[in-house]
C-alpha cells in the first residue's frame, strides 16, 4: 500500500461503518481520542517517508539523465585563479592595484560572491584553548582556584 489517498480512504471507509481500528502490537485503538492522534501521526509520518522516497527518486532519474542538483557556479575555476592573481597585485607602495570591487566588476561577479572564501586560501587549523578554565589547588586550604 503505498498510496496515502488509499490508506486515508480506508480510515474514513472504517470509522463511516464505525469499525474500530486496533493495533494490539502499538496499542492503537481508533475508538479512542489517544488511538486517532496516534492513527493520524503515524498517517503523516507514512505522508512524510512518502515524499523523502519520492523525492530520493526523483534526485536518481535526474543523476541518470545526467543531470546534476544545487544551484550552479557563479564562477569557474579560471576565473576563481584570475580573481586571486588580480586581487593579489600589489602596486610599488605595496598597496593592492585592484579593489575587491574592480575585481568584481571586471569578472561580472559580485563583491559578495569573492568575499565568501573564494579569495583566500584555505588557513590552517589553529589550535582551540579549551573553554573550561584551568584549575590548581591550594596545598594549604584545598580550595580550587579558576583562571
Amino acid at each position: 500500500m503505498r498510496s496515502l489517498r488509499h490508506l486515508l480512504e480506508l480510515g474514513a471507509e472504517l470509522s463511516e461503518r464505525k469499525v474500530h481500528l486496533q493495533v494490539l502490537k502499538q496499542g492503537i485503538d481508533t475508538g479512542m481520542p489517544q488511538g486517532r492522534l496516534v492513527f493520524h501521526g503515524a498517517i503523516d509520518e507514512f505522508q512524510r517517508e512518502l515524499i523523502v522516497e519520492g523525492t530520493h527518486e526523483g534526485f536518481e532519474a535526474a543523476r541518470a539523465r545526467g543531470r546534476a542538483g544545487g544551484r550552479p557556479r557563479a564562477m569557474s575555476a579560471d576565473q576563481v585563479r584570475l580573481a586571486r592573481q588580480l586581487a593579489s597585485q600589489r602596486t610599488a607602495d605595496g598597496r593592492r592595484e585592484y579593489t575587491i570591487t574592480q575585481v568584481a566588476n571586471m569578472l561580472g561577479v559580485s563583491r559578495p560572491t569573492l568575499c565568501t572564501g573564494r579569495l583566500r586560501k584555505p588557513r590552517r587549523a589553529r589550535h582551540i584553548r579549551s573553554a573550561r578554565p584551568a584549575r590548581s589547588e591550594h596545598a594549604q586550604c584545598g580550595h580550587l582556584t579558576w583562571w
